[in-house]
């Protein structure tokens, strides 16, 4: 199944800020089940000016707003498509590590 996902973050600053760098981890990740096909991130002030994926596989945004502004919006646009998986999937050694204790996938 293919499905279009839009999600939208805001934030305000009190007082407000003369810049800004953000780092954004809001974009969904390919994954047995899901395949991601597009993503598209916009930020209001600012831009994306580089995107990387950090050390636990995640896609990061990194967001530059040079003028001073008093809030910021960012929005994700994403195409992704589903399928199923067959069995249950076992937690990955690193889903283990990050959520021993915090998940009910990972037997204590």
């Amino acid at each position: 199944m293919q499905l279009e996902l839009q999600y939208r973050t805001e934030y305000r600053y009190e007082p407000g800020v003369r810049s800004a760098i953000t780092a954004l981890r809001l974009a969904p990740r390919t994954r047995p089940g899901v395949n991601v096909l597009d993503v598209t991130v916009t930020a209001t002030p600012g831009a994306v000016r580089t995107v990387y994926t950090d050390g636990w596989g995640t896609r990061v945004d990194l967001v530059e707003a040079l003028l001073p502004h008093a809030g910021a919006v960012f929005d994700i646009r994403a195409s992704v498509e589903t399928y199923p998986v067959e069995g249950d999937l076992a937690p990955t050694d690193l889903e283990v590590a990050l959520f021993t204790g915090d998940s009910p996938r990972v037997p204590r």
